[in-house]
């Protein structure tokens, strides 16, 4: 272990292992969850090297809770990972900082209302009745596949009034989903190159990325030039389309509607797709909490569908999302830059410092959580006293995830659904689940057979 320099409550110190320009590149390829959750040995506030560019990684979750939440006005956003996923996400609400960013939530906000939400839920209620009503006894199914299948037809329906039947539709439906997989692939890879540069060569990878970008961005242009048509809506997009700055009276331009379509098209998609089939995964491989889990269902909904006053009740489904989103939180790393000279206890730095949280690290910190590894429901009945503070899956402060209350509704409505109908037995292959690192945490693979519930 590196000795870290110890100046008053909280340490600084630097990793070990940082090649001359490539600097910790090799690590946050081959390893970065095993990376950034060993860094805490060296210090609290650890030095790495994103190729020569110096990264801060905050390893207490008060201290990042100092550095979201408490000083957010210090801190924007920033870092390699924000300004190489502008390429996607242009300036929309997960990439902007500081009075623009909080214009565009000001804006933005109001979709997300509980009202709406509310009103999402038939929808969410039918695309997991399809596609639980649709599986059969002994089949085996891809989790990942099939959640992500949800999830994309939940986005369009909710979001932009886009029916999933149709053959035109479909058809959308399914080159969404194409392209943002895709993106998602790459995209990781294109952050963790340790000069920008590398991600402009004309190599083959860059060439399939460059690609998937132009696709997922026409498609979002043909979302947004098929609803124009429609004058009366109240989905998120007509929401947007006719919000108003409080302030100024302004409306989104054609841009910023587009930076926006985007945000919650990848947003509404992927990362509550691979919060899905984490739970999933993990409920088939635990019988006892499929058990209690099942056992919750029967008792508390009956047969009937999830209501907007039930999810509340649901308080095991619910802790099965905590835990879920504890081990693995979709944002697993976070970046922020100093906005001014400014300091961090007793500590000083200068004006442009960059700085990174890990969610994931955080939330398996073995001097906050006992057997960090364990996926337990019941953890907080047997740790009551966990700080709320380290347990930030969308984030915190300013730029807490604006569409966390739908993604748990959506969540917990498909979680029942499925649970209402089906015994699920992990697959082999799946044994144990393995993370595969991207733009947002999933799992390399969760297949399950099926066994019907008795009616």
């Amino acid at each position: 272990m590196q000795t870290s320099v110890k100046d008053g409550a909280w340490t600084v110190g630097a990793a070990p292992g940082a090649l001359p320009v490539l600097g910790h590149s090799r690590q946050l390829r081959q390893d970065p969850l095993g990376f950034l959750s060993s860094l805490y040995e060296y210090g609290d506030i650890v030095a790495i090297r994103m190729g020569p560019t110096p990264l801060n990684v905050l390893c207490r979750h008060d201290l990042a809770h100092h550095l979201l939440v408490e000083r957010s006005k210090d801190f924007g956003r920033g870092g390699p990972f924000l300004e190489r996923s502008r390429t996607i996400m242009g300036n929309g609400l997960a990439t902007s900082t500081g009075p623009e960013h909080m214009r565009q939530r000001r804006m933005s906000q109001p979709a997300f209302h509980s009202q709406h939400i509310k009103s999402y839920m038939q929808v969410m209620q039918e695309e997991a009745d399809a596609m639980a009503g649709g599986w059969r006894p002994s089949q085996e199914v891809d989790i990942v596949k099939e959640m992500h299948d949800l999830t994309t037809r939940v986005t369009l329906r909710c979001f932009f009034t886009m029916s999933t039947s149709g053959s035109e539709s479909a058809g959308t439906v399914n080159q969404a989903a194409d392209s943002l997989d895709r993106l998602t692939a790459g995209m990781y890879k294109q952050m963790t190159a340790p000069l920008a540069i590398l991600g402009k060569l004309p190599t083959a990878a860059n060439r399939k990325y460059q690609e998937a970008v132009r696709q997922f961005d026409e498609t979002v242009d043909r979302i947004i030039a098929d609803q124009r048509s429609t004058t009366t809506r109240d989905d998120l997009l007509g929401l947007l389309m006719s919000a108003r700055d409080e302030e100024t009276g302004a409306t989104f331009s054609d841009e910023e509607l587009h930076d926006q379509v985007i945000t919650f098209l990848a947003a509404g998609i992927d990362t509550t797709a691979n919060t899905l089939a984490w739970a999933l995964g993990l409920i088939s491989q635990y019988p006892d909490v499929q058990q209690k889990f099942q056992a919750e269902i029967d008792s508390l909904l009956a047969g009937e569908d999830v209501s907007y006053d039930s999810i509340r009740s649901l308080t095991y489904i619910n802790a099965i999302l905590d835990e879920t989103l504890r081990l693995y939180p979709p944002l697993w790393m976070l970046t922020r830059r100093a906005l001014r000279d400014t300091t961090l206890g007793p500590h000083r730095f200068p004006e442009g410092t960059q700085f990174a949280v890990s969610p994931y690290a955080l939330q398996r910190d073995p001097r906050v959580f006992e057997e960090p590894e364990l996926f337990d429901p019941e953890r907080r009945k047997r740790q009551p006293d966990i700080p709320r503070s380290s347990f930030i899956p969308f984030g915190a402060g300013v730029h807490k995830c604006i569409g966390d209350a739908f993604a748990i509704t959506e969540s917990t409505i498909a979680l029942a659904t499925i649970g209402r109908r089906w015994h699920l037995r992990l697959a082999p292959e799946s044994n144990p689940l393995k993370p595969q690192t991207e733009m947002t945490l999933g799992p390399a693979s969760v297949r399950v057979t099926l066994v019907p519930r008795a009616a």
